[in-house]
């Protein structure tokens, strides 16, 4: 998505074009709230991280083969729309392996190095892929090493250890179940303090 405007405006389109495929590129990370509690009603996690590195990584490398023009706009936003859903998702899911991996001492340690790798991880893979769209011989180039690495982030999974998850046996009862829980949370005096931060535009929700 970083480099998106660059790609955009590159090609002669307007800027008002790139603004808004970024705009719409971003509307997952702003509702993951909303289908992030899917995870935890079918499926495992690693299931889960699986099919959403395929998602983001596959995305990107389709990107790179698409080319930018006023015609394959919308092909190449709804492209950027499924990546950063499935990028979207991948946040929660890590969170739900750290809280079963992570010994409960450790725990706030892990959130602070996942958040510090986040931050450098878009950093890094945002200019990284901006320079190479910039610079690279091939113009596809900074997709397709963005997609692939992406999706072999999937190998860090050998390395976690995920415990069995009681679910409920119908999945009327897990959705029923994940919902009271998200209320609990929501109306403790501790998810009301990660509510407040998380809106604030101080940047500490990831």
């Amino acid at each position: 998505v970083v480099a998106v405007p660059f790609l955009v405006t590159r090609a002669g389109l307007p800027v008002l074009t790139a603004a808004s495929m970024v705009s719409i590129a971003f509307i997952p990370r702003s509702l993951k709230v909303l289908w992030a509690p899917v995870l935890d009603i079918i499926l495992t996690l690693k299931i889960w991280y699986l099919i959403e590195c395929a998602v983001a990584g596959g995305m990107l490398l389709a990107q790179s083969f698409m080319p930018i023009t006023a015609r394959t706009v919308p092909l190449v936003t709804a492209a950027l729309f499924t990546a950063e859903m499935g990028a979207s998702l991948l946040s929660a899911t890590v969170g739900g392996l750290m809280a079963g991996d992570v010994p409960a001492g450790l725990r706030g340690q892990a959130a602070g190095w996942y958040q510090l790798g986040a931050k450098i991880g878009r950093a890094l893979g945002g200019g990284g892929g901006l320079w190479l769209a910039a610079h690279a011989v091939q113009p596809r180039s900074a997709g397709i090493i963005l997609g692939i690495g992406c999706a072999s982030c999937a190998l860090g999974l050998f390395f976690l250890r995920e415990p069995e998850r009681q679910l409920a046996v119908d999945t009327f009862s897990r959705i029923d179940g994940v919902f009271r829980e998200l209320w609990k949370l929501i109306t403790s005096r501790e998810g009301a303090l990660v509510a407040v931060r998380s809106l604030s535009p101080i940047g500490v929700s990831g």
